[in-house]
């Protein structure tokens, strides 16, 4: 039975995600997930699963460690989130120890815009474009999982069900109330609506978090993979976002309209180094803007090769977190 390594797959949103798929999809351990973590404490959600898959704790500057940890793994898939710098090292560190184990596949942590889109944003750039440069001279086969917008940040301030609609989403998205939303805020019914130099309103793809662990863990099943599997939730435009949720929840919201100059404007304020969380929002934007496959929009890829995953649309998801929050 092939052993698939989730490297950092503790964290409560996609490690959760990953592993509770794989252990569901294959229930008779077609597949053995095993999580690596660089503390071998058991987060709080793990003890909830029939099946407790094993925790290495492993040290990312430690070759040797790496090594025990993958010998005998087929597949290895990195969720790492390194906000100390280390997020490329890091990775880099895995992807060697992978190669040198023999390991058939690597998947580097993306789960974000397309490639061209990454290529946009200084603090994602940064981050994984040295990445993909060591997968290329490898020799390993690698994959990008692109997943677009998450579409759980929707589910901020939904009341009693919040946790299970955000699925463990940071909230740290930009809007200006505060509440940790990007884009559409539920919390203000309010919207920042991206508008083109023509008027028009680009398009926007988002992917529930548990969908990207369904589509992985099908992935597992497939002999090859693309180079760049998108997994594809709903694509629209952000004012169809907006006339959902206005349809859903029977509210009204305030739009504030946004363009290339005055977003570009907001990014030309930005010169001190602790305000690259906020340039990355910015960065963002502009580049959704471009209404571009590969950057804010993805062909869904994973989803014609793993037909047998449905994906939850926008108006599903909303419908049921938000849906008669109005009454």
């Amino acid at each position: 039975m092939p052993i698939v390594v989730i490297a950092g797959g503790t964290s409560i949103g996609l490690g959760r995600s990953i592993v509770q798929a794989i252990l569901q999809a294959y229930p008779n351990q077609e597949w053995t997930p095993i999580i690596l973590s660089r503390s071998p404490k058991q987060p709080d959600w793990l003890p909830a699963l029939d099946y407790k898959p094993e925790i290495k704790a492993v040290d990312y500057n430690d070759p040797s460690s790496l090594l025990s940890a993958l010998r005998g793994v087929h597949t290895v898939i990195s969720v790492i989130l390194a906000i100390d710098g280390t997020h490329a090292s890091s990775q880099i560190a895995l992807l060697d120890a992978a190669v040198q184990s023999g390991c058939k596949r690597f998947a580097p942590s993306e789960w974000a815009c397309g490639p061209k889109g990454v290529l946009n944003v200084d603090l994602l750039a940064a981050a994984k474009a040295p990445v993909w440069e060591a997968c290329e001279k490898s020799g390993i086969e690698w994959s990008r999982f692109n997943v677009g917008s998450f579409m759980n940040y929707l589910g901020i301030g939904c009341g009693q069900n919040e946790d299970e609609a955000c699925a463990g989403v940071d909230r740290e998205g930009d809007m200006p109330d505060g509440s940790g939303s990007f884009l559409v805020s539920m919390v203000s019914n309010s919207v920042e609506l991206l508008v083109k130099d023509d008027g028009a309103v680009p398009r926007v793809t988002m992917t529930e978090i548990r969908d990207v662990g369904r589509f992985v863990a099908r992935a597992l099943e497939l002999e090859d993979w693309e180079r760049d599997m998108d997994i594809v939730g709903d694509t629209v435009r952000l004012d169809e976002v907006v006339e959902i949720a206005e349809r859903v929840t029977g509210k009204r919201f305030d739009v504030n309209r946004l363009g290339r100059r005055e977003m570009e404007k907001q990014l030309e304020t930005l010169v001190d180094e602790s305000d690259m969380l906020k340039r990355m929002w910015i960065q963002l934007k502009i580049m959704m803007l471009g209404d571009e496959v590969g950057c804010g929009v993805l062909n869904p890829v994973a989803n014609k090769l793993c037909p047998g995953v449905r994906a939850v649309s926008i108006e599903g998801y909303l419908t049921k977190y938000w849906g008669g929050k109005n009454l």
